[in-house]
């Protein structure tokens, strides 16, 4: 049973239920890779690759590019029956 911070509302757990526990070739099977039984984790905290700074001229220029007005709304349709 789990308590909540309301003291008379109950919050019941469900039964842990077990299953059937899966084989060690099972569970390799999800790995990229294996050896000898065990998985193979991938590389951590590989640099990227350096990037060219942001040329910001050229993204002004774009803001100017795209329509400086907001479209009209459309009209609504009116309903004469």
């Amino acid at each position: 049973m789990m308590y909540t911070v309301w003291e008379e509302q109950d919050c019941p757990l469900q039964v842990d239920i077990p299953e059937e526990p899966l084989t060690v070739k099972q569970v390799l099977s999800n790995a990229a890779r294996v050896q000898d039984d065990y998985y193979i984790s991938p590389p951590g905290n590989v640099p990227l690759e350096e990037a060219a700074t942001l040329d910001f001229d050229l993204i002004n220029q774009w803001d100017r590019i795209g329509v400086p007005v907001a479209p009209m709304p459309k009209e609504r349709k009116v309903d004469t029956s």
